[in-house]
Formats: C-alpha cells, sequence, structure tokens
C-alpha cells in the first residue's frame, strides 16, 4: 500500500472518529438541556399547583370598601394635627388592570433549586372622599412590583419545597416611595405553647416545619408591625391596615392602630397592632398581609400620588 493510500486512509478515519465525537457531545448537550428544561417544569408545576402557599397576588380588595370607616386620627395625633390632619375617606380600594405579568427564575444546582417570582402589578386605587352615599371615586394609577422566594431539595427523586419568603410588595419606581415596614411581629398560640414570631426581611426564607409562622385553628393572633414614613406632610403620616383570609372569597381588611388601643401598647412609637382569629375551617397554608399607605395619597381621590408598601406573610393553621 502506497503512503498517499495509508493518508488517505488515515485522513477518514480521523473524520470520522470527530464526526463521532461531535454527534456524541451533541447529543449529550442536548439531553443535558431537556433534562434542565423539564427539572424546570417540574419545579414550575409545583409552583401553580400550591397558590396557598405561593400567590404573590398584592393587598387587593374584592371591592371598594364603602363601610363606615373607624377613627381615622387617634387622640393623641389630633392635638398635633392642625390643617395638615390626615383622616380616612368614604371608601378606598385597590383592583386590579388586566393580567399581571409574571417572571418565574429557577436556578439549579445538583439537587438543589432557588426560585424567584416577580410579578409585575398594574392597577388602580379607588378613592371616595364624598360623604353623600353614591359610589362615585376617583381613581390614581398603581404599578406595583412583587418578589417572592423559594427554596427547593430534590428528594427521592422528587422536588420537594422547603423555605419560602415573603410577598415583598414595592412600587416599581422606588424613588417614589417613601413608606416602609422595618418589622413584623406575630404573636400566638401553636402546639407547642405561646409563640412569637419577628420577621425584619421579606426576602428571608422560612423553613416550613422549623421556621414558618404556625398557629393553632380558631385561636388569636396579635400582629404588631413597625413602620416608617420619611414623609411627614401629615398626621399621622401612615395609615396601616392588616389583610387576612382567601382573597376574593372571604377577604378582610381591618386597620391597625399605634393609640394605645386594639391592642397596643405605646402611643405614638410607630408600632401598629391589631388581631385576627384564625378561621377553624382554614387551609393549612395562608397569607396575612401587612398594608402601610402614606397619608396624603388617601386625602385626594386622583392625584398621581400613590405611596404603598406590604408584606403578605405566609403562615400554617395547625388542627
Amino acid at each position: 500500500m502506497t503512503k498517499r493510500k495509508i493518508a488517505k486512509i488515515s485522513s477518514l478515519i480521523v473524520i470520522f472518529l470527530a464526526a463521532g465525537i461531535l454527534t456524541s457531545c451533541s447529543k449529550s448537550s442536548r439531553s443535558s438541556v431537556t433534562s434542565s428544561v423539564s427539572e424546570k417544569s417540574q419545579i414550575q408545576e409545583l409552583i401553580d399547583d400550591n397558590p396557598d402557599l405561593f400567590s404573590v397576588d398584592p393587598t387587593e380588595d374584592e371591592d371598594v370598601d364603602y363601610s363606615p370607616t373607624q377613627s381615622s386620627v387617634p387622640s393623641y395625633a389630633k392635638q398635633l394635627a392642625g390643617e395638615q390632619e390626615a383622616t380616612l375617606p368614604v371608601g378606598w380600594g385597590r383592583r386590579r388592570i388586566g393580567t399581571a405579568d409574571r417572571d418565574i427564575s429557577i436556578n439549579i444546582s445538583g439537587h438543589t433549586a432557588h426560585v424567584t417570582i416577580t410579578k409585575y402589578v398594574e392597577g388602580k386605587l379607588y378613592v371616595d372622599r364624598t360623604d353623600d352615599g353614591i359610589r362615585n371615586p376617583g381613581s390614581k394609577p398603581i404599578d406595583d412590583t412583587v418578589t417572592k422566594k423559594a427554596y427547593f431539595e430534590k428528594i427521592y427523586g422528587r422536588w420537594q419545597l422547603v423555605e419560602i419568603s415573603c410577598a415583598d410588595v414595592e412600587l416599581t419606581e422606588q424613588s417614589k416611595q417613601t413608606v416602609s415596614i422595618t418589622s413584623v411581629e406575630a404573636q400566638g398560640t401553636n402546639s407547642e405553647g405561646e409563640v412569637t414570631y419577628i420577621i425584619t426581611d421579606p426576602s428571608a426564607l422560612m423553613d416550613l416545619t422549623t421556621a414558618l409562622p404556625t398557629f393553632l385553628k380558631g385561636t388569636e393572633v396579635k400582629v404588631i408591625a413597625t413602620v416608617e414614613n420619611t414623609n411627614e406632610d401629615w398626621t399621622p403620616p401612615v395609615f396601616v391596615f392588616l389583610h387576612y383570609g382567601k382573597p376574593f372569597q372571604n377577604h378582610k381588611r381591618e386597620q391597625m392602630f399605634d393609640d394605645g388601643t386594639h391592642g397596643d401598647e405605646i402611643a405614638g412609637d410607630g408600632r401598629y397592632t391589631n388581631t385576627w382569629t384564625i378561621g377553624s375551617n382554614a387551609r393549612i397554608y395562608r397569607h396575612a398581609a401587612v398594608d402601610v399607605l402614606d397619608a396624603g395619597c388617601l386625602q385626594n381621590e386622583d392625584e398621581d400620588d400613590y405611596n404603598s408598601v406590604a408584606w403578605r406573610i405566609p403562615y400554617k393553621a395547625d388542627k
């Protein structure tokens, strides 16, 4: 056999081997991509199938609330108020417009996965300050961003939720937001006795079995929210509300107080308090929310001055 023929045969062998290697790598790459997509689909399916834990809807009211308002300015504040005294409107409420855009980021590393759910919500804040018996509110635009985090582990071949965070509701345009929540404290009773949970970071992950707030069904929970507002044009500078119950079905909204009533210990210290009772038929997992509004955005019906923050906190209802 001539040297030229040997060279040709050698070249063909190299080409075939290279083609085989490339084909193998291509199949391996496609398999890896397909596997990753499949893993992410499994996790997203778990998220979609568990709305009680993963709902990131903000504190949207079922309807504009036209029930009689409670005392809107505590007595200690009225002494300081003057012309800038803030009062609650006759009725107010939020309503989402259209379908909120949702992004789900899933980062898988081995048998663990970190998930961030981001929801962009547009809507209207309806405010009615005319006590005329007619539902004729003005409205102002809402543009919120809601963020929630979760941590999954693959156990015995199946993805399982291990940790979850609160849903943090903030203005998309952060420069307009002057209100903030420093901490939320929840005091109640579970199977171990009296318990207190303190949350200072809405993005912090809570273990479902050891750290998630857990209370017995049919028992009262006291919520204390420490809030701030850098805008001090009004007295009081904020109105704070507690939301609980299932959204759009038995959703409840109660005002929280910093006036020495409703369980509040010290008037005017920036710690707002109220209680709610967990229903005896409540599902295992639910959310309660602390909702803070700048007082100024409730003093008019149609200015573009919506200014709010909320923490939507998951909890477990035990038998």
